[in-house]
Parts: C-alpha cells; structure tokens; sequence
C-alpha cells in the first residue's frame, strides 16, 4: 500500500490538472501531494426527475403486488446500496426494530394486510446474502422490509416516488460524498443521510436536502414520523420538502459546463 501511495503521489505531480469530488479532498491533495485540484461536484442526471402520477402507480403496483407491500398505497424509503463494509447494516437493523417496536406500541399487532411503511433496499453486492438472512429472523409487522433489484429505466422512478431516501455510505477516508445524494437531490425528496465526517455538509444541509443521523435512535425517530405520516416531531425534514420543492437542483451538465474550462484549457 506504501508503495502504491508513492506511486499516485509521483504521477499526480506530473499530471497536468486534477479533478476532486469535494473541498475536503482538495484540500488533502494540496497539502500531502502539493497538487491544486479544481472541485468537480457530483450533480443528477436529467433523468432523475420527479416522475409522472402515471409511471409512479404503475411502478408502486407491481412492487406491491411482487413483494407483498399490502393493498394500500404506504410511506416509503429508498435505500440505494452496494452492499459493502462501508455501509452499517447492523445499525439499520437495530433502527428498524426500534421503529417496529414504536408502531406495535402505538397500533398493535392487529391488521398487518398493510403494514404502516417501505422500506426498499435497492442494489447487488456480496453483502446482501447476510442482510437477507439476518432479516428472515425478525418478526417485523408494521414495517415490511425488502431488498430489489430494478431494471435502470425503474430505478428513478422508485427514488422519485420515495417519500424519503436513505443514505448508510460511510467514507473510509471521510473526503468523499456519496453519489446518491445527487440522485436524491435530482428528484427533490429529502434524505437521512449517516453523519460519517465534516465532508457531508458540503452535499447537505440539514432543513435544505434532508437530514443526518449518527446512530439507530434518531433514524428510527425519522423513520417513525415517516409511518405516522407526521413531520411535525421532526421539523427539520418537513422544512427540507418545503426547500427542495422551491429550490429545483443543478444539473451535471451545469456543473461540468461552469467547472472543465479551468482544467481544460
């Protein structure tokens, strides 16, 4: 690894222009490496857009009808995911039995032919096996639960009809940001997003693209409100719709129009 560190540091030096993701990583390139980098933003693709009424029924009823959502359209969260170690799948668990548990304490256990919220993990990776497993042993009700994978002209569709999205990315080096808050941002819905390093606050801010949490407790909180459909115990993702709704999202098209002349002459 040492070695392969000297080896970018040499080439990155003889480069003729560097491209960072976030301000974070600038700056790191400018004081390890001594290279001035321009930050390049990840922003949504055109086709992350809020989806017609018409896509969001059809697309909601085959997911009801495959993976046995119930017969009432329900609240629900997106969680897009590679299924790898830099997402914490042991604390989305513990905040979905604790949002389990706050449901049945509210509800009961009566009529589950609907349960009260989604939440759909989207995505392949070697992880996903065990999540499985691991899920198959808890009893959960009120809320279902369910891991998909989804044709690419589907997937934007579900992330725009989503009530909220999640984010469990974890940086390793906490210089990065994750990707999907750019597909978030792109439909205008709010995230929960893990607070995993300082880095997060140049992509979000909280009562602007969503919110962040820092342990199961207050994801369950937000998860919660979602399933009782009242924002009002977390005001900050209620003043996130308001803003996304009147503040619509810079396109990548903008961003690399504005940002390559620097770099590219």
């Amino acid at each position: 690894m040492r070695a392969l560190g000297r080896s970018e540091r040499k080439w990155a030096r003889r480069a003729d222009a560097h491209i960072a993701v976030s301000k974070a990583l600038a700056a790191w390139l400018g004081r390890e490496w001594g290279v001035q980098a321009t930050v390049v933003y990840d922003r949504p693709a055109a086709f992350f857009a809020k989806p017609s009424l018409e896509a969001s029924n059809d697309l909601w009823q085959r997911l009801a009808k495959d993976l046995h959502l119930g017969p009432r359209r329900i609240p629900l969260v997106v969680c897009p995911t590679s299924w790898t170690p830099d997402e914490d799948f042991d604390l989305l668990l513990e905040s979905l039995e604790r949002t389990e548990r706050a449901l049945v304490s509210r509800r009961g256990k009566g009529d589950v032919s609907s349960p009260d919220l989604a939440v759909l993990l989207t995505g392949r990776g070697h992880l996903r096996p065990d999540f499985e497993k691991r899920l198959a042993r808890r009893d959960f009700k009120r809320v279902a639960v369910r891991t998909v994978w989804l044709e690419p002209n589907d997937y934007p569709v579900l992330v725009g009809m989503a009530d909220a999205g999640l984010c469990l990315h974890q940086s390793s080096s906490g210089l990065d940001l994750p990707m999907k808050l750019a597909d978030f941002r792109g439909v205008g819905i709010p995230v929960c997003a893990f607070d995993y390093a300082p880095v997060i606050a140049e992509a979000l801010t909280p009562g602007h693209e969503g919110l962040t949490f820092r342990d199961p407790g207050e994801l369950a909180h937000v998860l919660s409100a979602l399933a009782d459909a009242d924002l009002s115990v977390v005001p900050m993702f209620a003043a996130s719709r308001t803003w996304l709704a009147a503040n619509p999202p810079e396109r990548w098209e903008q961003e690399w129009t504005a940002k390559a002349p620097s770099f590219l002459g």
